[in-house]
């Protein structure tokens, strides 16, 4: 199998922690060729994996390594891999909330892995196409969750951290995950968009949104968690909304959602669906899987059982 290596993943601890696992693999009979990922992934990386007699392609590293690996494997105009490839992962990363639905599954000195070919079954993608205030259309597909709101501002300062953020990241994730929090709580006013739900209702309002999550995997930034009933292969999302609260309720709503309490909580809203439409006055942040851009309108929508991830 072809294992794609971001060594950069976990503030460049990633390379180090695989030079340990690699050989913990290995000796379990399986055949790995190492690529790094030293530049953009693009559709061509994968070209010939298959005729090569690979069957998997396993993305070592967080969870931005496999929102990247996905989005290079996809097809946006067929919703299908350009090759049919299974998808894997080891997670080296910071977070991995990838890999917390199977937490303790499957774990090599503590880190988790999906790298069963055999046990491999097919999943959801979320798909978000989005338009920014210059009317670029930007396509994203994504495995864990999306939102906008106070935890995309969050991931947005994570991701481009000032000089405090940054020297926090080198000495500990955790410690700069919970102060980018703490930036964005600060920072953050709620913001008023307007949100169309399709599923098994309809449901058109504007709201005053503090944080909207469009979720495949109940799990976002490190220790947070809903507990609604999403799974991987439901043909649905969970859409989880906070409104109308101020920094008070804000560190309210992470106090619950730190013990995995949301539906219930003051200002929460829930619902099913299987597509979203988001519509904004301004330029807002949008988070994909920890990637994060800037949009004034975004559509989601569930594209089942596209991938095929391994156990």
């Amino acid at each position: 199998m072809i294992v794609l290596l971001n060594p950069r993943a976990n503030h460049g601890r990633a390379a180090e922690r695989w030079r340990r696992l690699q050989r913990l693999v290995e000796a379990e009979g399986r055949s790995l060729e190492v690529i790094s990922l030293d530049g953009r992934l693009t559709p061509d990386t994968f070209t010939g994996f298959r005729q090569q007699g690979h069957e998997a392609i396993i993305a070592a590293g967080g969870d931005g390594t496999v929102n990247a690996v996905i989005n290079a494997l996809m097809d946006a105009d067929t919703d299908r891999p350009h090759e049919p490839l299974a998808l894997g992962a080891i997670g080296l990363g910071s977070s991995n909330d990838f890999h917390k639905p199977i937490a303790g599954r499957r774990c090599v000195q503590g880190a988790p892995m999906r790298i069963d070919v055999d046990g491999a079954r097919p999943v959801d993608l979320g798909k978000v196409t989005s338009r920014d205030a210059q009317g670029r259309t930007r396509v994203r597909y994504f495995a864990i969750n999306a939102s906008l709101g106070v935890t995309a501002l969050g991931n947005f300062l994570f991701n481009h951290p000032d000089r405090a953020l940054a020297w926090a990241k080198g000495r500990s994730v955790s410690a700069a995950i919970a102060l980018a929090i703490a930036e964005a709580l600060i920072r953050f006013r709620p913001l008023p968009l307007t949100i169309c739900v399709t599923g098994s209702t309809q449901h058109h309002t504007t709201y005053e949104v503090v944080n909207l999550g469009i979720l495949k995997n109940v799990h976002f930034t490190g220790c947070l968690r809903y507990d609604t009933p999403v799974t991987p292969d439901d043909g649905l999302f969970d859409v989880n909304l906070y409104e109308g609260l101020g920094t008070p309720g804000m560190l309210c709503a992470l106090c619950h959602l730190s013990r995995g309490s949301f539906l219930g909580t003051r200002g929460s809203h829930h619902w099913r669906a299987d597509h979203l439409e988001v519509h904004s006055p301004i330029p807002i942040p949008l988070e994909t899987d920890g990637e994060v851009y800037l949009v004034s309108e975004a559509r989601f929508e569930v594209v089942p059982s596209c991938l095929r991830l391994c156990a």
